[in-house]
């Protein structure tokens, strides 16, 4: 009965890995490139639960010819998200013939696994479908399966860092926050890296002699990606361009200030300073709220390379933060000098350039020691 219903567990969480990499294949909005690489991972996903249904339901038993092609699926897992999480933070980037080096674990597993396989008699083969299902496997087997958790975990590590590191460059480009997409993909990073440490947890179960808890693992492991799956889903139908990329007006991490190009000697840097502040207090461009470095340096007449170094190197300051403290010491004039004695700070906010009171509170927190509210109670 308990096997019954973990194959059953495992039959719909496999439709639901189906359906999401079908989705993902199929839609045309968004980047392609990111849904397609996307769509592979849960295409891996999937196929690798369908290994799992087939050895848990008894098809390797009757059909043992079929058995271990699945071995390698894990190690495709790392790559497809590492190489979606690229295309999401980098808009030239481009599959080539180059990074084929990714699948090279992978098909040297699955061909090592084939043939060592293949090359047995059938009563070997039988004992070793046994052992498989009965997680009785060879220290061989542990060794291979903490190096697939390892590459694993590596890739993951890769993506995030990236991420973090496009963090940090938005904040050197752009006035506004723009990490909504960025937390999900964090979030989606965190949850697999999360799911296959309790996966191959359960691996070493029967090393350690909890063989019992094998299926307990196995069902734990299936309901939190039954609830991943639907939350996905959810997100998918609500926000369809949540998973297509960051945009495609944005500058790509190259054009953006290398190290060791001075924007000019001291005096010059001085004088630059002075026509980009008397620029911003004359003509405010801060109060647009999706103001960019590139927009701001083509009002200014100057390379974003430049304008990015001068804001970087002389004020110590990202272009984040250089907009964000113009517009919080507009908001502090305006809640103490209003023009509108019944104006809100909701009111105030949007008129100094923000669309997110969070933000706005948290930025105006940061440099003032107070919060907006409060800030205007002492002020009144």
């Amino acid at each position: 009965m308990v096997a019954d219903s973990t194959t059953l567990l495992l039959s719909v969480v496999t439709f639901q890995a189906l359906f999401i990499s079908f989705f993902l294949f199929t839609t045309q909005t968004g980047k392609r490139l990111s849904h397609r690489l996307l769509g592979s991972f849960f295409l891996a996903l999937s196929l690798n639960l369908v290994d799992s249904f087939l050895l848990l339901s008894g098809f390797y038993f009757s059909h043992p010819v079929w058995a271990l092609w699945g071995t390698g699926i894990p190690l495709l897992f790392g790559p497809a998200l590492y190489l979606y999480t690229l295309s999401i933070i980098d808009n030239d980037f481009r599959l080539s013939i180059r990074q084929g080096w990714h699948l090279l674990p992978f098909g040297l597993l699955t061909s090592a696994s084939l043939l060592a396989y293949h090359t047995q008699t059938s009563a070997q083969q039988a004992l070793i479908i046994q052992s498989v299902a009965r997680q009785d496997l060879s220290p061989v087997s542990y060794v291979f399966i903490g190096l697939i958790a390892l590459h694993f975990w590596g890739y993951l590590l890769l993506a995030l860092r990236a991420v973090r590191q496009y963090r940090r460059t938005l904040l050197d480009y752009f006035s506004e926050p723009r990490s909504k997409q960025l937390t999900w993909l964090s979030s989606v990073l965190t949850f697999f890296l999360l799911v296959f440490l309790l996966s191959i947890s359960r691996s070493f179960l029967p090393l350690v002699g909890f063989d019992t808890y094998h299926f307990v693992g196995l069902v734990a492991t299936m309901i939190t990606l039954f609830v991943f799956f639907n939350r996905f889903l959810l997100k998918a139908l609500r926000q369809p361009t949540l998973f297509s990329g960051i945009g495609f007006s944005e500058v790509p991490l190259s054009s953006l200030s290398p190290a060791g190009e001075s924007p000019g000697t001291d005096p010059e840097q001085e004088a630059a300073l002075r026509y980009l502040r008397t620029y911003m207090e004359t003509h405010k461009p801060y109060l647009e709220p999706e103001l960019t470095l590139e927009q701001l340096a083509r009002r200014l007449s100057i390379r974003p390379k430049a304008l990015s170094q001068l804001i970087n190197d002389a004020l110590q300051q990202h272009f984040f933060d250089f907009i964000n403290r113009y517009r919080i010491e507009e908001a502090k004039r305006l809640l103490t000098q209003p023009t509108d004695p019944k104006a809100t700070v909701l009111e105030v906010m949007y008129a100094v350039g923000f669309n997110s009171k969070s933000s706005f509170n948290t930025l105006f927190k940061k440099y003032t020691g107070t919060t907006p509210s409060e800030f205007k109670k002492g002020a009144a």
